[in-house]
């Protein structure tokens, strides 16, 4: 008989980032692998961009979200429930997903899986908040991790021994990189004609490490001011200005631009358009990490090399030396000395991001990683 799955996630397409693209990867292979798959999400902030999915996606349009999502979470389900639709094994994305979830679970005989990511397991959560966490990962029936980190950091900070982490990392689809059809429109928008690109796509947040290569910028300069910094992503006023007028103080400006947000459509092309992709990301005081660092995956199934900081999840999604390097994410002379390095020698370069494109074909794709997932919580 065809299992039923509901995935459920705060975060889903068409909204992007690292949970977004694991949940949509996950469902989409799910459904192709012959499970009956729904998705429950949180309304989406491009509503008018949402996808014809070949499956049922329920938006879930409320007020309060934080303060109310754990009994948001349960009403969908309880109602699903009640219309008839029980679904055999349901998947949240986050523990605050799944936590106000377990007795109806238990009552249904519904079996519970719940995905760590990074930081919001790593950050600094307050002592009631660690309960929640605790109960909903020991009362789950399985427990699944993108990477060793994060489930290194449960072990050694929330143990016990009914709890068993499974380790699966992030995915790519390769057939949504590769394409060039937008680099030269970009190109022409961003002035980047005849530049060499260094390019970091994200959330514009301190941890991420934009600002340690603006930092590196004085000394690329030296060897090269045909450089040019790109920094896409959404991004908050705040951080924007704290970016901008340390490449004022560095006398680096002219050599960084900030684009905002990247339409979905064009977000192969912009990987196409940088020489090396970089993002040294760091783990902060607060425990705030990257839990893997999905955006490395996507660059080098574009075929570009990759430079993260030697920290959280990037030692999972990077091969040091072989798909791209690690360097310390407080070092901006390291930093430059890769980049430089990358940029002096296309070769290596283009090796580098040959061998993670191959690296993704053979075990980061998400059919693999589905397929993985399908074994790890014994789904028939």
């Amino acid at each position: 008989m065809q299992q039923k799955i509901t995935l459920i996630s705060e975060d889903y397409p068409p909204n992007y980032g690292g949970i977004s693209e694991w949940a949509r990867g996950v469902a989409e292979n799910l459904h192709a692998f012959g499970y009956k798959i729904n998705v429950i999400c949180k309304y989406p902030l491009a509503v008018e961009k949402t996808i014809n999915w070949p499956f049922k996606v329920e938006y879930l349009k409320r007020k309060h979200w934080k303060r109310m999502r754990t009994w948001y979470w349960k009403a969908a389900l309880n109602e699903q429930i009640k219309g008839g639709n029980v679904p055999d094994l349901i998947i949240g994305t986050k523990w605050s997903t799944t936590r106000g979830l377990i007795k109806l679970c238990k009552q249904n005989n519904i079996s519970l899986v719940t995905v760590v990511h990074g930081t919001e397991v790593t950050g600094n959560l307050s002592w009631y908040k660690r309960i929640w966490l605790k109960y909903a990962l020991v009362n789950s029936d399985h427990v699944i991790s993108v990477s060793q980190f994060t489930a290194d950091y449960l072990l050694d900070n929330i143990s016990s021994n009914r709890m068993e982490i499974k380790v699966i990392p992030n995915g790519v689809d390769l057939k949504n990189y590769g394409s060039d059809a937008e680099v030269g429109r970009l190109r022409s928008e961003l002035g980047l004609e005849d530049k060499q690109v260094v390019m970091t796509i994200s959330r514009v947040i301190e941890r991420k490490g934009h600002d340690l290569v603006i930092r590196a910028l004085p000394k690329l300069i030296k060897y090269n001011k045909n450089i040019v910094y790109v920094i896409a992503g959404p991004y908050g006023e705040a951080e924007k200005n704290r970016l901008m007028q340390l490449a004022k103080e560095l006398g680096v400006l002219s050599y960084v631009k900030i684009t905002g947000y990247i339409d979905a459509n064009d977000l192969s092309s912009m990987y196409q358009l940088c020489d090396v992709y970089c993002m040294p990301s760091r783990l902060k005081d607060n425990g705030d990490s990257e839990g893997f660092g999905i955006t490395f995956l996507e660059a080098n199934a574009s075929k570009k090399p990759v430079i993260g900081g030697r920290s959280g999840g990037c030692v999972d999604a990077i091969i040091d030396g072989e798909t791209g390097y690690l360097v310390d994410p407080y070092n901006p002379d390291e930093l430059a000395e890769k980049i430089n390095y990358l940029l002096k020698n296309p070769g290596v370069a283009k090796v580098l991001g040959e061998n993670g494109y191959k690296r993704i074909e053979d075990e980061f794709n998400w059919s693999s990683i589905t397929r993985q997932l399908v074994e790890a919580i014994n789904i028939n």
